[in-house]
Formats: C-alpha cells, structure tokens, sequence
C-alpha cells in the first residue's frame, strides 16, 4: 500500500532538569525526511520573555526516515530548569514554526517570536524527582503535532520514535460517523442497502456503523475495526469480518475510495452484538489506531436510535440515514397568513401589462378623480414570501441553515457573497479528528437559500490542498438549503 507523505516538523521531545546535576538535556525534532539546515531552535527566558544564550546555534540538521517517511533528529542544548521558560523553532526565513513553554507561559518580547505568547504543554521535570534518564514526550497517532499529547516525565527514548507513538498519514481520512447500537428499525431484511423493512427487529442483527470516507485513494483491505465492549470483536472490514454485512456506496470502491463515500458495516460477527455503550477503534494495515469513539446509545424510538457525527466531533442520537454528513431538510410549503384586502369600489384601475411571473405584495394606489369604465377591475394578488429560484425553479425556502469551516494549516477562506472571512488565526488546534476548532468568523447563519462559492487563499510558502466535510464542498461551491461543514487543507509548498 502506498503511503502518502505531508509536510510536518515540530518539537517532540523535551529533557531540561533531574534530580542531582542535570545530564544529557536535549530537545528532539520530529518531521519528514530531509535536511534542514537553517531551521534551529531559540531559547527564551520567561522571567524576562527574552532569547538567552543567543549567540549558540541548534541547528536542526537532517532527519534520517525511520517509519513512513517520518523520522526525529536530537539537538544536545543546555536549557533553564523553569518556572516558566520557553523554546521556538525557527525556519530558514525567520518564521516560528511553534514556540512552546514549560512550567507556564509568557509572551516573548525579541527575536523571531517576538509579540507571540507560548504554549504550555501541561507537563514539567522537577529536580527533586524526575529521574535521570527521563523526559516529556509526545504520545499517540498521527503526524502532525496536534494528533498528539505531552505526557511525561517517562524513560527517555532519543532519536527514536516515542514510546507509545504511532506515526501515520491516514489520521482522519476515515471516520466512524454513526453507530446505532439498539436499533429500532428493521434494517437486516435488505441487507442494509437503506431501504427499512418490516421483519423482526433484533440486536445484533440490525445493529450498524457507517465509516465516512475523507481521503481520496485508499484501499480498505487490511483494515480492522474493534468493538470493545463485555465481549470484544475484532474483525476486517470486508463481509464477513467483524460484520456480515459489508456495503460500499459512492463513486469510488473499496479498494479505491474517493471522498464523501461511505462504507456500511451490519449485523455483527456469529452471534454477537454491540454494547449500548461501547468503544470502537479503526485500525489501518499498518495497526495504526486512525479513529476511536466511545460512546452510549440507548433508544426510545426511531428518531433516536442512531448515535451521529458532529462538526465537532461529540455525537448526537437522531433517526438513522445512511450517507450524507446530515440528512437533507425536508422542505415544507411555507403557508403565509391571508392578506387582509380592503374592498376596492373605486377608484378602478388599468391592469399593468404582465412583463414576467414576478410574485409581489400589492400596493394599494391612492387615485383621484378617475371615472368609471367598463373595464374589469383587478383583484389584489395575495402576497406570497419568502420564496426563491433554484435549479428547479421557485421553491420555498428552508428554516435556517449553518455553513461552517474548519482549516488545518495555513490559509485563509472566504465566501461569495459575502458571509464568512476564516483565517487559520481564527482556529485552535484541538485534539480532534478534524484538528482544529474555530470561532466566529468561521461560522454563518443562512436565512434563505443560497448558491455561495467558497475560495481557499494558502499563506505564503503554502498551496490549497483539498476539501474536506460535506460533499458538495469539493468544487467551491455550495447550495445552502441546510447545515454544511466545509474543512479546508492546506500543505506546504514542496
């Protein structure tokens, strides 16, 4: 299987204070591949947020690849014990690439992070009981550095991957996007193809989970998903495998997935079946954990049996669907208050020739002195709002509808017309599947239909990659008529 390789450097690894005389301090990179020889690190004091011992260079140098394109280089550095100090790393033009602090946070106030105030990363070595040998690390699954955590202090590893570290590409390019544990519906008899049937309804054999597919070009063969439950399965994702039932739908195939496609899994291996509140894990051929979801799905009805994604990835219970991210509105006439129309006796006016069937509200004119004809007198058409034209024609308008964006890296979107201006500034980095949470700027509220075109802007020394989220956000254009979450990925230039 190919694996696709991003653009990523950060700090990974931290060693500055033990018990005794501090020994073997350093700072470990992790990144793809390659040289780096103008990218170094700049040590901040955060009593005072100045650089200190800047006349010294720490060099990032190369990273040898150890696993999929990804590697970790090690820089011995003396470094202050804290409270509160700080470190950036610095590329070749000058730019922070991050600046982190230990111990607490400051704000620096020379050098490249001047003006920036420094993450915490929550952990910190004490020189009464950290041990020698021992450092503060990052742990989980991904690449980049918000798929991981700090923990620490534990036994040091430089210039290997961390324990407890899995690096992989493939974080978020498949999500479990909705799990009915106690269904209420009969979803088996058609072989969960989305049409409800009428037979017995049975846990286990009418219990699912749709898997959303987010990256374009993966083969789904050697990926396994668990449920971990009183009576753990693991299986593939082939028919037969954790699951009996086992139904791609879009225009991509299993062995080739395109974006926005989804991949049904029904009726639970032999004879059993899923915990109302239960762990799930989808693991890639590599046995790299790619997503896991806990959750608890107990239902009453068929409006809440299903347990579904949200943009910001908690989960909510509504009536089950298969496919898109949220089930299109279902668009009821709208149906306004008759008109009160004042009896016209006179005086009687000249119909308006009829140019286009444009629906408005009559204004009753005020005319004097016209006498009476023969002519009909025009009734007053009934007024008729909020009414729009579609691809189809005129078509009522749905309730409220939000467009939401999210961006990964560094870049910028806005829309046509005018709604929504989103910087990756307007973003926190979150530990998500999506990465990052955004706020105000990011958001907007429709009020009546609309064709808006999206146009993703990358900061210097970076290039749009590709949309994410709802599938009508892959060609830049969106018709609102309902709740849209648009994630836009941004790289750096090669």
């Amino acid at each position: 299987m190919s694996i696709l390789i991003f653009l990523s450097l950060f700090i990974n690894e931290i060693h500055y204070d033990n018990v005794g005389v501090d020994v073997n301090e350093f700072v470990e990179i992790f990144g793809t591949a390659g040289n780096y020889p103008n990218h170094e690190i700049i040590l901040y004091n955060g009593d005072n947020g100045l650089r200190y011992l800047k006349t010294k260079t720490y060099s990032v140098g190369t990273i040898n690849e150890i696993e999929n394109g990804y590697g970790v280089t090690t820089i011995s550095i003396s470094m202050q014990n804290g409270t509160t100090d700080g470190l950036a790393l610095v590329d070749g033009s000058g730019s922070v690439i991050q600046f982190l602090s230990y111990e607490g946070s400051f704000t620096a106030l020379d050098g490249p992070a001047i003006g920036m105030t420094s993450i915490d990363i929550g952990v910190k070595e004490v020189s009464t009981s950290t041990p020698i040998g021992y450092s503060l690390q990052l742990v989980g699954t991904g690449f980049e550095p918000n798929h991981f955590k700090w923990v620490g202090p534990i036994p040091s590893n430089p210039g290997q991957f961390n324990a407890g570290q899995s690096v992989s590409s493939e974080v978020g390019s498949i999500l479990i996007n909705k799990i009915t544990v106690d269904p209420q519906q009969d979803w088996s008899t058609t072989k969960f193809d989305g049409v409800i049937s009428s037979g017995v309804i049975s846990q286990g054999t009418d219990e699912w989970i749709e898997l959303m597919v987010a990256k374009e070009g993966l083969n789904l063969t050697g990926w396994q998903i668990e449920l971990i439950d009183g009576t753990p399965i693991n299986g593939w994702l082939e028919k037969g495998g954790a699951f009996q039932v086992s139904n791609y739908f879009g225009s991509g195939s299993f062995n080739n997935t395109k974006v926005n496609d989804y991949l049904i899994l029904g009726n639970v291996a032999g004879s059993g079946q899923m915990s109302n509140s239960i762990t799930i894990n989808l693991i890639d051929p590599l046995g790299n954990q790619i997503d896991s979801v806990t959750a608890s799905g107990n239902a009453s009805s068929v409006d809440n049996e299903t347990l579904i994604r949200q943009p910001d990835n908690s989960f909510i219970q509504s009536k089950g669907f298969f496919g898109s991210p949220e089930p299109e509105p279902i668009i009821e006439p709208i149906i306004e208050p008759e008109p009160i129309i004042k009896p016209i006796i006179e005086p009687i006016v000249e119909p308006e020739p009829i140019v286009e069937p444009v629906i408005k509200p009559v204004i009753e004119p005020v005319i004097e002195n016209v006498t009476k004809s023969n002519e009909p007198v025009i009734e007053p058409e009934p007024i008729i709002e909020n009414v729009t034209k579609s691809k189809e024609g005129l078509k009522p308008l749905p309730q409220k509808s939000m467009l939401f964006i999210t961006i990964n890296r560094d870049g910028y979107v806005y829309t046509i017309p005018q709604g929504i201006a989103c910087d990756v500034s307007d973003c926190e980095p979150v530990k998500t599947i999506i990465g990052s949470q955004c706020n105000e700027y990011c958001s907007y509220a429709f009020d009546t239909a609309s064709w808006i075109e999206l146009i993703p802007t990358p900061h210097d020394g970076y290039v749009f990659s590709s949309w994410g989220g709802h599938k009508d956000c892959v060609d830049n254009q969106l018709w609102m008529i309902g709740n849209r979450l648009c994630i836009a990925f941004f790289r750096k230039k090669p």
